[in-house]
Formats: structure tokens, C-alpha cells, sequence
């Protein structure tokens, strides 16, 4: 099958958001709507995708003030509403809207989450994502904590890239096979700073409202986590907890991205999502 890769803008809150359409030129095969984590953006799948094979098409968008999108100096393209118009815009442009798997990796994850609360129902597999913060303290903590991250970017973005690669959950993808180590870090610096400023302030952790008490409302989802990832392994067996028809898989050999640390491991664990009844 013909492979066919192009970029596509589309408008969020009056500016552009950037995605990629990697088509594997069989209209009856999947898509794989692919939701990318902070300071990332849609290549960062580059690895999954090309571990998975040509025999699913992919869309991954770049969320506002990541890859290819603008960067704004207000913050309405970042707040939810607009985040949500962005998924929902990316999911139209596949080639059959009712056969599609939502990937959500951390922030993607969570965005993914809010999404599945309000869109139609669709098959949704999450890596090292969460439903936020309960508590109201711990929410002001995290506010705090990503005041600190925007002062850092203040001092520039290589500055910030640095310190947040040091973080005990970042720093297993110092082990990512070269190429995509040295481009993973490469497209992280080249983002802008008021664009990681301004999707901290309007949809860091401790913006978004908590979800824990609304997993109910949400359909069945598979949860995964890397086997060196203990704060997500007990984040996503609380949801379990929470909700029936979650599942939790752990990947081994990988911490908080297994999707970069451990891509065949994480297509193997897609191809078995893709081979359920959900897609026929």
C-alpha cells in the first residue's frame, strides 16, 4: 500500500493549529488519533509509527504553542474549549471517523480524558495519563510548582528544556535510540516560550478541573504504563478501581514514555487493541 504523509492547519480560537496525516492508503484500515505530552508534539509518535508498520493511518496534531502550531499571546486558544475543538477537528479528517483509536500520552492523555467526557464514544488506549488533582491544595501546590517552570522558561527555553529533562519521570528517554533521542530534544528546544507558558497556565494540571469524580461517565479505556513508572502504575489502578471497564497493561523495559522507550512493545500492545471487537 501507497503511504501518503501531508500537514494540515486548521483554525483554533482565530489561529492555527498544525497536524500531520501519515496515510497508509487503505481506507478501511484504522487511524490512530495520536495526542502528544507537554513540551512534545505529534512527531514525537515518529517511533510508535514506524514500529506499528504501514497497516494503520495516523493523525497527530500539535496542541497550541507546540511543533508547528502558533504560539499566542492570549491564553482563550489554550484553554479547554479550544483544545477540545482541536481533537475534535483532527477525528473529522479521518477517513472513517467510527474506526479510529484516541492515543493520548500524558498531558495528551488527560486532554484525552476530558475529550471522551463529552465527545461520542470511541475506543481510547492512554499512556501515563491521569484525571488531575482532587484535592484543592495539592491543585494550588501544582499551580505553584508550574509558576516555577514558567520562571525557568523566563530565563530562556534551553534554560527550561534542561531542568525538565533532569526530572526523574523524563529522564529514562536519555535512552531513546538515536535518531529520535536527538530529535525528541531538538523539537522540545525549538518551542516557544509564551507558547509553553501559556498552555501551563491555561491547562496545566492544576488548572483543569479533576476528572476522578466523573470516570464513571466515561466508556471502557485501556491504561498503560511503563514497567519503572510506580506514580502512574498506581494512578492508573486507581482508575481501574473507579471504573469496570478500564484495563491496566504494564510495559516493560520503559518509565513514563514507553511509546519512545519501548516502541515495539507499545505496537505490539496496539496491534492487540486493533485486533478487538471495538474496530470490526
Amino acid at each position: 500500500m501507497q503511504t501518503e504523509d501531508i500537514r494540515v492547519k486548521v483554525q483554533v480560537a482565530g489561529y492555527a493549529a498544525s497536524m500531520s496525516q501519515h496515510n497508509c492508503g487503505d481506507p478501511a484500515a484504522p487511524t490512530i488519533l495520536a495526542l502528544h505530552g507537554f513540551s512534545g508534539s505529534g512527531k514525537d509518535f515518529d517511533p510508535l509509527r514506524l514500529a506499528l508498520g504501514s497497516t494503520v493511518s495516523w493523525i497527530c496534531p500539535d496542541f497550541m504553542g507546540h511543533g508547528e502550531s502558533e504560539a499566542p499571546e492570549v491564553l482563550d486558544p489554550y484553554r479547554l474549549p479550544a483544545v477540545l475543538s482541536l481533537i475534535d477537528q483532527a477525528r473529522s479528517m479521518a477517513h472513517d471517523p467510527g474506526n479510529i483509536l484516541l492515543l493520548g500520552y500524558s498531558m495528551g492523555g488527560r486532554l484525552a480524558l476530558h475529550y471522551l467526557r463529552y465527545a461520542k464514544a470511541m475506543p481510547a488506549l492512554l499512556i501515563g495519563a491521569s484525571p488531575g488533582l482532587q484535592d484543592a491544595t495539592e491543585r494550588a501546590q501544582r499551580r505553584q510548582s508550574d509558576q516555577e517552570w514558567i520562571r525557568r522558561l523566563d530565563v530562556s527555553v534551553e534554560h527550561f528544556c534542561n531542568d525538565w529533562e533532569m526530572q526523574p519521570l523524563i529522564v529514562p528517554q536519555t535512552l531513546i535510540e538515536e535518531p529520535f533521542r536527538s530529535q525528541l530534544a531538538s523539537r522540545r528546544r525549538g518551542n516557544r516560550k509564551v507558547g509553553l507558558q501559556n498552555a501551563l497556565l491555561a491547562g496545566g494540571t492544576g488548572v483543569l478541573p479533576s476528572l476522578w469524580h466523573h470516570l464513571s461517565e466515561l466508556p471502557s479505556i485501556s491504561l498503560c504504563h511503563g514497567s519503572e513508572d510506580g506514580k502512574f502504575r498506581e494512578t492508573a489502578n486507581r482508575m481501574q478501581a473507579a471504573h469496570a471497564g478500564f484495563t491496566v497493561h504494564e510495559l516493560p523495559d520503559s518509565g513514563h514514555s514507553p511509546h519512545l522507550e519501548n516502541p515495539k512493545a507499545m505496537a505490539s500492545l496496539i496491534s492487540g487493541e486493533l485486533d478487538s471487537p471495538l474496530y470490526r
